[in-house]
């Protein structure tokens, strides 16, 4: 598949590993998560009672056909990710440099190498720290490309970071605002801006198994700027290594609560004007809250701090949001250009009062 669109450029990690922090893997005996987690209810129905936005025809279709239906295009990647031994891809396109180097330089955050989708639809990153504790997805479709050919579908190990070559290797020496050429072919990826960069690929055999994600019910979110996040958490993790987030429904608002020995840092978010560390005026885009219960989960600050504090400030300004349960891992998401996103499942700590 061949296309060619204008889009508008997006603006080391810590290895620590907390021993206390549960894993990805731990099961969790919840259904499927909530279709109404994001705040929004709607009740609209026509004169026949039948809900808004409902497609008829739907009625009628098996199982199978509406979950063929429902599935995005990113979903076959992520299928295809799981089989890598199966056929090396064939691939050219341009990206904007920005937003490559927002996708790296939060990934880098979780973990240095990674298995890649390559698909005629988009690319789908899937990666995972060493403990089991974060793992994080990303979604970069065909759309959001300033050109886009994938001659044939495949699965392929990148290094994002570390000596020798590796994207933030070749990322450190591009213009900013540049769009790089990215070509695949038989183990070897490029990244030319006019000068091209090429290194070898892993096999993605040897990359580590993406887990499975487990099905959660998180009724709780709250969306706000990654500025605030980063200036709030690090504050934290100078006396404390764990953050309390609790569900305040009497007011839709959350707090986020450090403990130390000797010391206590607590922020609560009810609005807008909570923010400290975000001075556009885009409020919409930065900050919600849909809080249902009085919900409350730890988290590692050492983990949750590698999201965070690798990406470049500019590159925070953008709104996160987090979605939680009593006890259960917090799922954090940002949008990454028009149509994609970058996802992070953290498990919670375990802690004891």
């Amino acid at each position: 598949m061949s296309r060619s669109s204008t889009t508008e450029a997006d603006e080391s990690s810590s290895d620590t590993q907390p021993k206390q922090a549960q894993s990805c893997l731990t099961d969790h005996e919840t259904p499927a998560v909530n279709a109404s987690d994001d705040g929004e209810h709607e009740n609209d129905t026509d004169e026949l009672g039948i809900p808004a936005g409902i497609d008829l025809s739907m009625l009628s279709m098996s199982c199978a056909e509406l979950e063929a239906a429902m599935r995005l295009p990113y979903h076959a990647a992520a299928d295809l990710i799981d089989e890598p031994a199966g056929t090396d891809p064939r691939f050219t396109g341009a990206l904007a440099d920005d937003r490559l180097a927002v996708l790296t330089k939060h990934l880098v955050g979780v973990a240095h190498e990674s298995r890649v989708a390559i698909t005629e639809a988009g690319w789908y990153v899937s990666v995972v720290d060493p403990s089991n504790v974060v793992m994080a997805s990303a979604w970069l479709p065909a759309a959001d490309w300033a050109a886009y050919d994938c001659e044939r579908e495949g699965v392929i190990g990148l290094n994002w970071d570390g000596d020798g070559g590796s994207v933030s290797r070749a990322l450190a020496h591009f213009e900013r605002g540049a769009t790089v050429a990215i070509s695949y072919d038989d183990r070897t990826i490029a990244l030319d801006d006019g000068i091209p960069f090429e290194f070898s690929t892993l096999d993605p055999g040897s990359t580590r198994q993406p887990p499975e994600t487990p099905d959660l019910v998180l009724p709780n979110s709250f969306t706000l700027p990654g500025v605030d996040i980063d200036e709030l958490t690090e504050r934290m993790d100078d006396i404390a290594d764990h953050v309390a987030v609790v569900g305040c429904p009497g007011t839709d608002g959350i707090e986020l609560r450090a403990e130390g020995d000797t010391a206590v840092v607590t922020k609560e978010y009810a609005g807008f004007d909570d923010l400290t560390e975000f001075d556009g005026s885009r409020k919409h885009d930065v900050f919600a809250t849909y809080i249902a219960a009085a919900d409350r989960t730890v988290l590692s600050l050492d983990y949750l701090r590698n999201v965070f504090s690798t990406p470049r400030k500019r590159d925070l300004e953008t709104g996160y949001t987090f979605r939680f349960g009593d006890g259960l891992p917090m799922k954090i998401e940002r949008q990454l250009g028009s149509e994609g996103f970058l996802r992070y499942l953290q498990a919670p700590r375990v802690h004891s009062e």
